[in-house]
């Protein structure tokens, strides 16, 4: 009876043991899919590193770019010059850049990986500095010098003693687009509203003005503008540019006024300067922004809502994002915020939002800050 029992408790005891095998050989494969799987562990860490680095390449290029655009006076940068910052961080740039540097792939120094040209730099090529005035923004031929364009006969751009400019049409004949370059006696810019065939606003560095609420509004043709550093952006600037593709912002700049850029809806890149302070509610409402990098500063209500943003990342020095600054960007995947306050509501309508990495600088977070309807 005994060895009966034995036996029998023996061969529960192997029973249990190889349950047991079977559930750690099945843990084990799932540790194991964990860390080597496409969706592992391992796999999310390598691309988040990747997206990092890559991140600051582009960011670092970019501050060069700036910088060399600020030497220029607020001028778009040379061929020359563009060469001599990419060739700082990749190994394969041509001596001779095509005209569409879009179709640039360019291959990094450090990390070996692929950037498009465009995602650094999407702004014109040029060959020489130029005047204030109005240009062929294709050719870069003058069409009139300052003095000519505020003349009050030709009833171009009316000038006022206090040095404020408006404006409602440009005297150019055919279907040719134009460049203005803003002369640095200007202190400050009203209605430039609906001017067909503006096509560049150039706001050179030694220029102190502020563009006026609602001054560039409705410029259709305007594709492309510098804003320098002593520029101050109102409400509603640049509001429903459609066609506007690429705006460089000096560092020097640190206010961007409420709906300042809203329904761009061509504009896809945007470059903050360092010393950013404040960038106003709904200023990128309603644009195609893809990526977005926020070093400092207050982030207004909805300010980045309807976008098509992939990823986000809010630096050391932001104060605070307001309620809904990032809802409504469905193509959202990864966010990074390292410091501020977060409002409610920021990722609302982020349906493929995976990933949020919190900074030890962040000093609130508000109870409905991931509320998702």
């Amino acid at each position: 009876m005994y060895k009966l029992r034995n036996k029998r408790n023996n061969g529960i005891t192997l029973i249990a043991l190889v349950i047991t095998i079977i559930v750690l050989l099945i843990l084990a494969a799932i540790s194991l899919t964990m860390l080597t799987g496409d969706n592992s562990i391992l796999k999310r860490a390598v691309d988040a590193k990747e997206r990092t680095e890559k991140a600051e390449i582009i960011e670092s290029a970019k501050t060069d770019i700036l910088g060399q655009i600020a030497e220029n006076k607020g001028e778009n940068i040379t061929d020359e010059q563009l060469k001599s910052i990419l060739n700082k961080y990749f190994n394969n740039v041509p001596d001779t850049l095509p005209d569409n540097i879009s179709e640039l792939a360019l291959t990094s120094i450090n990390g070996n990986y692929t950037i498009n040209a465009n995602e650094i730099y999407d702004g014109i090529i040029i060959s020489t500095v130029l005047e204030a005035g109005l240009y062929n923004a294709d050719t870069n031929e003058q069409i009139y010098t300052w003095e000519q364009l505020i003349d009050p006969s030709k009833y171009m751009v009316n000038m006022r003693d206090d040095g404020f400019i408006s404006s409602n049409a440009f005297n150019v004949e055919g279907d040719i687009k134009v460049k203005l370059i803003i002369d640095k006696s200007v202190k400050g810019i009203d209605l430039m509203q609906d001017i067909s065939k503006l096509k560049e606003v150039i706001i050179p560095d030694n220029v102190t003005v502020e563009i006026g609420d609602s001054a560039f509004a409705v410029c259709n043709d305007l594709e492309y503008v510098y804003i320098g550093k002593n520029a101050r952006i109102g409400n509603s600037a640049f509001a429903s540019c459609e066609s506007l593709k690429s705006i460089n912002i000096a560092n020097g700049v640190t206010a961007i006024g409420n709906q300042a850029f809203w329904y761009c809806k061509s504009l896809k890149n945007i470059n903050f300067p360092n010393e950013i302070q404040f960038i106003g509610a709904k200023a990128f409402y309603e644009c195609s922004l893809e990526d977005v990098i926020v070093p400092a500063g207050a982030i207004g209500q909805f300010a980045f809502s309807s976008n098509n943003l992939k990823e986000i990342t809010i630096g050391e020095n932001v104060i605070s994002i307001g309620e809904n600054a990032f809802t409504n960007n469905p193509n959202l995947e990864s966010a990074t915020i390292k410091s501020g306050s977060i409002g409610n509501n920021i990722f609302n309508a982020c349906e493929k939002l995976k990933t949020i990495n919190i900074g030890k600088g962040v000093s609130s977070i508000a109870s409905n800050a991931f509320a998702s309807r």
